[in-house]
């Protein structure tokens, strides 16, 4: 590992490096540290080989600032402490991806446990270690060790490739342990730190390694060392046969069709894996370990399980209560890939930074790939609004089309059943009009006075209940004049002469005959005093239309009523169309309940729409 140190006071960078040789050489961390005076004494092409950089932030003429930028632009994953006696340029040695911020003051309450963080991140980027060979400091990669061993303090390092010259330091196992742990290494005993990626059979007393060497396993310890061998091997293993586990729970558990349950897959890892790592992170928190001893102790790693598991069934239960199954709601192929991106760019961030957790900075890597799966998701989120708003525009006319057609068929029911009754009534006029010819002309005066009067009473009286000059109007308001009449509603009308309404005939049907059907509805539940008063005029070409009933008390909300209609589907469609028709004409209704009394009203031009 390569550090360095650049200070324009020598003293302090030299104390500096005295303490971080000293640390290091006490760790087992080899390490060489490289003192400068001023940036313009460190030559460009050893910018890409440090692994951290202690900068000071006032040095002339090239300060922290500008020497951490250079060396980002040569090794990004350079990781830069900056050193100061100036609080306030912390804000600015953060904008330039600072892992830490060192005050001179507190050198000794903070400069180890800083290089100590810097070291794991170090280590979680590059996945190597720092060893020397022949008195020059060497990276070997983690995957390229097979196990470690201790000889009394002199500690060998075993690699798949074997060198002439064996990598050792003086160090003892202990120390390496602790930093080799969360690498993926396992003591089996005292004498050996096995790379458990190197491990292909784990036995009672043994374990073979991936280039057929034995070594001897710890019996007194073997239980717990096969507990985490196995834990380490499951997490690694968090791969496609873990999706394709989940993928058949969700087909024996949900009878939808393929995509949702491909989406729901997802979502079901999502939440296992979310639930896993915040049960983890908080009983770490509680008992003030990290993540990794926590996971490396058996007992304390299936406490944890089996909290996450009871968690995430708790927590299913009470979402089924608030939420339960309604109906399967069918997914199209083409809204499945729109939905796809959301459960795999929430599912793959949340891995991504739970691999990163024990970084203070994240590294640019990560960051750019969450913020690419993020911002595909977005653009995914606002497409499919689009098409969702489009698809409930669509929905929305096709309903107000249905109605329409619902509205007019019952007209011209209303209209059949109205020509029926007339050319009945028109046949018995004819025969009664024959009668009183015979007696008429047999001179018989009393018996036709007589006939006359007792005809009369079966005469209709009014055969339409509304003359406007709108023949579509005076039907309609006679049909809901007889429905009202037969449920013994009070129906009272105002109009004048409407013959020259320009509002089209299928918006004046669903426009009326929903005010009139609702008012009628309102009136029902009403016990007595049942009266509905319907207003039409048209006057200096203005339109005012009014429908007053009496009522049970309603809610108004936002210019409109809660609806008390059972059927979910069809709730509030009525107010809906009404509006919608009304937009047309540029329009706005006014609803208002006063003294058990319902009314809707507005006024618009007399003006065909555009």
């Amino acid at each position: 590992m390569k550090i360095l140190i650049c200070d324009d006071d020598l003293m302090f960078a030299q104390a500096v490096h005295d303490r971080l040789l000293e640390f290091c050489s006490g760790a087992g961390i080899s390490a060489s540290v490289i003192v400068h005076s001023s940036a313009e004494n460190i030559p460009p092409e050893l910018l890409p080989k440090f692994d951290i950089a202690f900068l000071d932030i006032d040095m002339k003429p090239t300060d922290g600032f500008t020497l951490a930028g250079n060396i980002h632009n040569a090794q990004p994953n350079t990781i830069i402490i900056f050193l100061t006696n100036y609080p306030q340029f912390a804000a600015e040695g953060y904008e330039v991806q600072a892992f830490r911020y060192l005050l001179k003051t507190k050198l000794d309450q903070k400069l180890i446990p800083y290089f100590q963080a810097a070291v794991e991140q170090f280590r979680s980027i590059r996945k190597t270690v720092s060893f020397t060979l022949s008195g020059e400091e060497t990276d070997i990669p983690v995957s390229d060790i097979l196990y470690i061993e201790s000889a009394q303090r002199t500690v060998f390092l075993h690699l798949t490739q074997p060198s002439r010259l064996q990598p050792k330091l003086y160090a003892t196992l202990n120390a390496m342990e602790d930093q080799f742990r969360p690498l993926g290494f396992l003591r089996i005993q005292k004498s050996y730190l096995v790379n458990m990626a190197h491990i292909r059979k784990f036995q009672y007393n043994t374990v073979t390694l991936s280039n057929g060497q034995i070594l001897t396993v710890s019996e007194k310890h073997y239980t717990k060392l096969k507990a985490q061998f196995s834990l380490w091997k499951g997490k690694t293993k968090w791969t496609i046969s873990n999706v394709a586990i989940h993928l058949t729970e969700i087909c024996c558990l949900y009878y939808g069709k393929i995509p949702m349950k491909m989406i729901l897959c997802i979502l079901w890892i999502g939440l296992i894996w979310g639930f896993d790592s915040a049960v983890c992170m908080g009983i770490a928190h509680l008992h003030s370990i990290s993540i990794p001893a926590l996971l490396a102790d058996p007992l304390s790693c299936t406490i944890t399980g089996l909290v996450s598991k009871l968690s995430l069934l708790t927590s299913t239960a009470i979402v089924k209560q608030l939420h339960p199954y309604s109906r399967n709601i069918p997914v199209r192929w083409p809204y499945f890939f729109l939905l796809l991106p959301f459960p795999i760019a929430s599912v793959a961030s949340m891995v991504i930074l739970w691999e990163s957790r024990n970084a203070a900075v994240l590294s640019q890597r990560p960051i750019t790939i969450c913020l690419f799966l993020l911002t595909a998701a977005c653009i995914a989120v606002l497409i499919l609004l689009d098409r969702l708003e489009v698809q409930a525009q669509e929905h929305e006319e096709l309903a107000i089309l249905q109605r329409q057609t619902e509205i007019q068929l019952e007209s011209i029911q209303s209209l059949r059943d109205s020509y029926a009754a007339q050319r009945a009534t028109v046949h018995d006029f004819n025969r009664h009009l024959s009668m009183l010819h015979e007696l008429l002309y047999a001179k018989k005066i009393q018996e036709a006075e007589a006939y006359v009067s007792q005809i009369s009473c079966t005469v209709p009286t009014r055969i339409m209940a509304v003359k406007t000059g709108h023949p579509l109007v005076d039907t309609l308001f006679s049909r809901k004049y007889i429905i009202a009449d037969e449920k013994g509603i009070d129906m009272d009308f105002t109009v004048n002469d409407l013959t020259d309404l320009a509002m089209e005939n299928g918006h004046l049907v669903v426009l009326l005959s929903n005010l009139m059907d609702n008012a009628i509805e309102a009136c029902e539940r009403v016990g007595s005093g049942r009266e509905v008063r319907v207003s039409f005029l048209l006057q200096d070409n203005e339109v005012f239309l009014s429908v007053r009933n009496t009522s049970l008390p309603v809610q108004i909300t936002d210019g409109g009523i809660v609806s008390s209609k059972s059927d979910g589907l069809e709730h509030g469609y009525g107010l809906q169309n009404i509006r919608y028709i009304l937009s047309l004409y540029d329009a706005i209704p006014v609803i208002e309940y006063t003294d058990g009394w319902f009314q809707f009203a507005c006024e618009f031009r007399n003006m065909p729409i555009s």
